[in-house]
Order: structure tokens, then sequence, then C-alpha cells
């Protein structure tokens, strides 16, 4: 199959930044229309997508954000996102230091990982008019651990690292979801590699985002700004969390 100009070759873009990235770690509203997301009440939830490129090709294909997910009530959550994902460091991170750990475990005030990939969805178990569009991802630190180690590769397996992303040399990953709440969990397997239908590139390259805009649109931004941890604050006094 002949590649066309848009196509990349991502393990050459990014093999290297990559492998940095790995040394460094193992040394030390309303949704938008077009984010996918695991049906929270939902006892199975089965997901067969293809992983794709990032809006800049230079990009790694995941950006991964913190958020404060402030609980209110049953299905209810305020969310915050937290300044470590925009300015590198957060007030609210500052000021939950001063709570006791029962009180920020209990009210779950501190940050936790979301992940946002691009992807097109092959096949939707619970909504299955997603099938066939290209929508962006939300998920967790499990299935991301799975995409490294993809990513990653083992020598003393023999396995080369497979860039799941890749148009051309790419795999369709099942995930499904079982469980709800504190029960949940999930199970990813990825299926062999094969080229997507060059047919689709138009619609593709047309419709991928930069997911970490993406991300950091979809929660309010926490900043060093005084005003931003007053409300905050404010929002935990009427909450009765504080």
């Amino acid at each position: 199959m002949k590649k066309t100009s848009r196509r990349k070759d991502y393990r050459a873009l990014h093999e290297t930044k990559l492998k940095e990235s790995f040394s460094k770690s193992e040394s030390n509203y309303e949704a938008p229309k077009k984010l996918l997301k695991f049906d929270s009440k939902a006892e199975k939830h089965v997901l067969k997508v293809r992983f794709l490129p990032n809006k800049n090709p230079d990009d790694f294909p995941f950006s991964q954000i913190k958020s404060h997910n402030i609980y209110i009530g049953p299905d209810t959550y305020h969310f915050i996102t937290c300044g470590q994902s925009t300015s590198g460091t957060c007030p609210i991170c500052e000021f939950n230091r001063g709570l006791d750990d029962e009180t920020v475990k209990k009210s779950r005030l501190y940050a936790t990982k979301k992940y946002y990939s691009n992807v097109l969805v092959i096949s939707d178990s619970v909504n299955p008019d997603n099938n066939g569009k290209v929508m962006v991802l939300e998920y967790s630190q499990t299935t991301q651990n799975f995409l490294m180690e993809m990513l990653k590769g083992d020598e003393e397996m023999d396995e080369k690292p497979s860039y799941y992303y890749d148009l051309e040399h790419g795999s369709t990953i099942v995930i499904k979801k079982e469980g709800i709440r504190i029960n949940t969990k999930y199970i990813m397997k990825a299926l062999k590699p094969e080229a997507l239908d060059e047919d689709l590139d138009d619609m593709i390259f047309a419709e991928i985002e930069d997911t970490k805009k993406f991300g950091l649109q979809l929660n309010k931004i926490a900043s060093n700004d005084e005003k931003m941890l007053q409300d905050y604050k404010h929002f935990l006094e009427t909450a009765d969390i504080i």
C-alpha cells in the first residue's frame, strides 16, 4: 500500500523521545460530542478502537491531564484541572497539603490522572452510534500502562516496540470495562497489526484533535491566582468538605 504524504513514520519521530521518557520515569459541564468515555453506570462496556496520532505529528499520541475531582453527591463531581498540567504549580495541591489525610481521601480532593488520545471507533458496545467516528478517548492509568508496555517492547521476550497508533503498522485495541465504581476493572487486548484503509485518511486528518488542548478545555483551570484559591476554599466550605 502506497503511503500518502500525510502519513508519518512514528517510530522515527518518537523512538528516541520515548526512550528518554521511559528512562526518566524509571529513574525517579457538558462533555464535547467528540469525547469518548466508558459508561460509569454500565456493568460492562467494550470498546474496540484504533488509536491515532496527535494533531501535531511530533507530539506523542496521548496527553496526561491531572484534575481534582471533588465529590459532591451520587454521580456528581466538580472538576478542576490541576495546575501541574498547565503552569507546573497548583495552589489547590498546596492548600490540600494543609488538610488531614482522611479529609483528602474521603472527599477525593487529590489530583488524579486522566489520559486523552485520538481514536477511530471500530465498535462501541454501549453507544453503537459512535462506530466509525474519530473521537477523543478519555482513559485510565491502567490502560495507559498497557499501551506503554506495547511501546517499550521486551528484549528478553524478543518483542519489538509496537507503535500501536501508527496508521500503517498499528493495532486495533480492545478495552473491556467490567463493574462499577470501586469494583471497576479494565481488560485490554491488542489485535494483529494491520494498515488502516487509506480511504479513511481524509476523515482522520480532518478530525484528529490536539489532545492536550482538548483535555484542558474539559475542566476549569486552576492557576496561582488568589481568586481561584479563594473560590476553591469557598466551594469546600459550602459543600461541607472542610
